[in-house]
């Protein structure tokens, strides 16, 4: 039998799963590093987000390469469906906070994506900035809510923008990443509800 207090115990611990946010990239073996792929465009990675009803997106990040070191130059950094829509964006700055090897800008409002769609994510990247990207994912761990598709780019010189150019090759280039977490069941919001019902009666008997 389901107690207010066992509600209430569920409602917060699914609440606070819900919240918790970890990277599309975990970690992968750095390989070749380029300053930009010719001259200013946009360079990063598709992925296919896994069967569900989806995640949310709350942060964009671009790779650091030093990791001790601030980045030399900001980072525009994009998510996009594959016609080329782009569903939000941050700019990375030098000293952004730091997780594993990527520096994260937080969004002012999450990016829902759906399960079982491909995305591509992308961030502009100039020769001469300082910054490097890398071509490798030798040992590449990814969070299991998503899959690595391909790389991708857009065309020399167009800036931050769609990178569309998508090549089936195993390289991805990985200057881009992203904070997510899982949109919870249909069914979980039913038992948030419950639970959260039960809070507020636990609070109105202590208060009585």
């Amino acid at each position: 039998m389901l107690t207010l207090r066992t509600l209430a115990a569920a409602a917060m611990l699914i609440a606070g799963t819900a919240a918790q946010a970890n990277p599309a990239i975990v970690s992968f073996n750095v390989g070749s590093q380029f300053t930009g792929f010719s001259t200013a465009e946009t360079v990063g990675w598709g992925l296919r987000v896994a069967a569900g009803p989806g995640v949310l997106v709350s942060a964009l990040g671009w790779w650091d390469a030093n990791i001790q070191d601030p980045l030399a130059a900001s980072h525009e950094v994009g998510i996009w469906n594959t016609s080329g829509v782009l569903l939000g964006s941050a700019t990375v700055m030098p000293n952004d906070p730091l997780t594993g090897s990527f520096r994260y800008a937080s969004l002012s409002a999450p990016i829902a994506l759906a399960g079982g769609t491909t995305y591509v994510i992308g961030g502009r990247d100039l020769i001469g900035d300082g910054d490097n990207y890398s071509s490798s994912n030798g040992a590449l761990v990814m969070n299991p809510l998503v899959t690595f598709d391909r790389a991708a780019r857009s065309a020399n010189g167009t800036g931050f923008a769609f990178p569309g150019t998508l090549t089936a090759n195993t390289g991805g280039r990985f200057g881009p990443n992203f904070m997510l977490s899982p949109i919870p069941e249909p069914g979980t919001y039913g038992l948030m509800a419950l639970g959260l019902l039960a809070v507020g009666a636990v609070a109105r008997r202590r208060t009585a």
